[in-house]
């Protein structure tokens, strides 16, 4: 079958090298047994736990990820503090030269770059039931054991679980980042545990409208009781996605609907054309968006930010979110209609980035008042705009509301930006 020769030759890429393998899992034992014995000198209650891909077995080839669970006693009232003590001390004696970095978030955890491996240690509440959970990482331990014992049935389906990570990848929709809102390395394995294979789930998904609802365990019995029953602000995106191990969870709530319908429009793509590039990822650079903006007789207009710190990459662009809007919206309110907008990196800056209509000069456009009805807002807007220095025309009424023909602030782009950098706080 034409897919199956793609596959197979895909996974020949992806699937870990054997020296990767044997690496990972020696560094894992290493690290997990100088957390230990730090612990235990220190006299602080907690379990070493390894999580993540490499744990569960679903890491890809090249990529160099290992997470630790450091599970704390409830005794603990700081889970970060102590956590960070079991650290410091283990890696004191190693060398001076690791660099250990806290990262702030719902409870701060740790990052650092360990023998080629960025090393993650996240502080968790040790608890023997997931409903006992404080902080949704007390329960990561519980997702990571389903899989492992969904995986022990059937170790098939973990080249399954690669494949659809690097078709996430490549085309895009991978990463549960606010600026991303894809598809977790969790929910990856919900779908294929689901659907049983790659292939499968995208048939399926060609056949996806409307809200999506999955529930494996068959917790309840329809889509609209799942709703009624799980927080509401966690089922307002296109997937629900009835996380086996809590029953309570949408484990797809952070997927929006543009990531879902990339995924879906790359399904329906690689199933009428099966091609191997399908799951390699392009490289796109801001001079390929400009040539891209070009072609459509648009404008490309960016900001450039450095990278400064790794350790802190999800505030950052976290932030640099929140940034796009302002930029998008400055911009549009400069009557300049945005086309598309986006955050690109590379591997010292970042770019906000808008697709706009061709810009010259800009143009002189319509301020839009209250409804004539209103008479003291009316009276208010007039007064406003009427001896306005930028005022062209006006008052006039248009679909029952006060207008008046107005100069833009700024005469040129380059100004318009700078503006924008500053009014926007950006």
């Amino acid at each position: 079958m034409e897919y199956d020769e793609v596959f197979k030759r895909v996974l020949k890429e992806i699937n870990p090298k054997q020296s990767e393998i044997k690496k990972a899992n020696q560094v894992s034992i290493e690290l997990k047994k100088i957390l230990e014995k730090s612990a235990k000198e220190l006299k602080i209650d907690c379990e070493i736990f390894l999580g993540g891909s490499i744990a569960k077995g679903t890491w890809l080839s090249g990529k160099h990820d290992i997470d630790f669970f450091i599970r704390l006693n409830s005794k603990y009232n700081d889970l970060s503090q102590y956590a960070g003590m079991v650290i410091s001390n283990a890696l004191s004696t190693k060398n001076s030269k690791f660099i250990i970095s806290k990262v702030h978030g719902s409870r701060d955890y740790y990052k650092m770059d360990y023998r080629g491996f960025e090393v993650e240690f996240v502080p968790v509440l040790k608890i023997s039931k997931v409903s006992d959970f404080l902080n949704i990482t007390d329960a990561s331990p519980f997702h990571v054991k389903y899989v492992q014992k969904e995986l022990k049935k059937n170790p098939k389906l973990k080249e399954e679980i690669l494949l659809l990570k690097q078709f996430s990848k490549a085309n895009g929709f991978y990463g549960a980042e606010t600026w991303i809102s894809g598809f977790s390395g969790y929910v990856t394995e919900l779908l294929i545990l689901h659907y049983g294979s790659f292939f499968n789930l995208l048939k399926s998904a060609l056949g996806w409208k409307g809200k999506i609802y999955i529930d494996t365990k068959k917790y309840y019995k329809s889509l609209g009781e799942a709703i009624k029953k799980l927080d509401k602000s966690k089922t307002r995106g296109p997937l629900v996605l009835i996380d086996p191990v809590q029953k309570e969870r949408n484990a797809g709530a952070s997927i929006n609907q543009k990531a879902l319908d990339k995924f879906i429009n790359s399904a329906e793509k690689f199933l009428e054309k099966p091609l191997e590039n399908m799951f390699k990822k392009e490289k796109i650079t801001i001079k390929d968006l400009e040539k891209t903006a070009e072609s459509n007789n648009h404008e490309l207009i960016y900001l450039v930010y450095k990278i400064k710190s790794k350790a802190k990459k999800d505030v950052f662009f976290a932030k640099m979110q929140r940034n796009l809007r302002k930029f998008s919206a400055f911009i549009e309110k400069e009557n300049v209609k945005v086309y598309n907008k986006g955050i690109l990196p590379s591997e010292t800056n970042l770019y906000l980035w808008l697709e706009t209509e061709k810009i010259t000069s800009l143009k002189p456009y319509v301020q839009i008042g209250p409804s004539e009805t209103r008479k003291d807002a009316v009276k208010n807007f007039n007064l406003k705009w009427k001896n306005h220095p930028r005022t062209i025309k006006g008052p006039y009424i248009k679909d029952g509301k006060v207008c008046f023909d107005v100069k833009p602030r700024y005469r040129i782009l380059d100004t318009l930006i700078k503006e924008a950098k500053k009014f926007s706080n950006l």
